[in-house]
């Protein structure tokens, strides 16, 4: 659950953006984003050769972007460790 998790992170000294610990609401928002959970569907618009933006309705190939939630959690850390 988010709350075990961010008690293990508390308990690691892992703290969020503010220097806090983080909070259970952030970590569900975490593993519930698409960005990291891997189910972004890529390629759902497209730009015309007249620079006009549309829709892709199978004109082109649609791309899932998968990756597993827990690789995409602790890689969020990593990123706001740098």
């Amino acid at each position: 659950s988010g709350y075990s998790i961010a008690k293990a992170l508390k308990r690691e000294g892992v703290v969020g953006l503010s220097g806090g610990p983080m909070a259970e609401s952030t970590i569900k928002d975490i593993v519930s984003n698409p960005s990291y959970t891997g189910t972004m569907l890529l390629q759902k618009n497209y730009f015309t050769e007249n620079h006009v933006r549309k829709k892709n309705r199978g004109d082109y190939g649609k791309y899932e972007n998968k990756h597993s939630v827990k690789t995409a959690f602790f890689s969020h850390f990593y990123y706001l460790s740098l």
